[in-house]
């Protein structure tokens, strides 16, 4: 759940100005609708993955082995590996963009 808010936060999730039961909601737009923490898909499904796999090679900037790492799961269809390489490429991002 922590690499999804990573995810919705990369891609312009904001946390919500109000807490429920004690913990921020992370309220993330897709399309018209909006999708709290526990509703993200980015670990499971396709569609909400490869928006995000779009929005970093947009933005690959001069690293082009993290783009690479991404490109590499992708080309083995294997959602968790291109989800973890789409993680570690934000991690590497924020690191080095803030």
């Amino acid at each position: 759940m922590e690499n999804n808010k990573l995810i919705a936060e990369f891609m312009g999730g904001v946390e919500s100005k109000y807490n429920i039961i004690h913990f921020p909601l992370i309220v993330f737009k897709q399309g018209k609708n909006y999708f709290d923490l526990e509703e993200l898909k980015f670990h499971s499904d396709w569609n909400w993955l490869m928006e995000v796999v779009i929005k970093c090679r947009t933005i690959q900037l001069s690293n082009k082995n993290k783009i690479a790492d991404i490109y590499d799961a992708l080309h083995n269809t294997d959602i968790e590996a291109v989800y973890n390489a789409v993680v570690e490429f934000i991690e590497w991002y924020n690191l080095n963009n803030s």
